[in-house]
């Protein structure tokens, strides 16, 4: 059984959430909601290795993306995918698979050129 002490943080942490939920639900009203790409358990910007479905869903989109030849790709999302592959050395677990990793670095390689070439000034 969690202390009393235990309890007071969860029920804490529960209506900060719901506080929390309140703000975003007046801001998506008020057409103002701007979420950022954060690791809701640290807070922190979301990167490549830290959770494996994370891996995972970032290599399913780019497969997505790449199917239709990136059409429609919007630049804040072309820079957000490839900001989560910048560095190489992060440890996925999608290198597991040397095959689907091969198209995945293929992807973000024609990602990179797409991103160059809706660049202005990059002609």
């Amino acid at each position: 059984m969690p202390s009393p002490e235990t309890e007071t943080l969860y029920l804490k942490s529960v209506n900060a959430t719901v506080e929390q939920y309140k703000t975003y639900l007046q801001s998506l009203s008020a057409g103002k909601l701007a979420l950022g790409n954060t690791d809701f358990d640290t807070g922190k910007p979301t990167k490549a290795g830290e959770y494996e479905l994370t891996d995972s869903a970032y290599a399913h989109l780019l497969g997505k993306l790449s199917d239709s030849k990136f059409a429609q790709t919007s630049d804040p999302l072309r820079q957000n995918v490839l900001a989560f592959y910048a560095d190489p050395s992060a440890i996925t677990s999608t290198k597991r698979d040397v095959e689907e990793w091969n198209k995945t670095l293929s992807e973000i390689q024609q990602l990179k050129l797409v991103a160059a070439q809706t660049t202005p000034g990059s002609e």
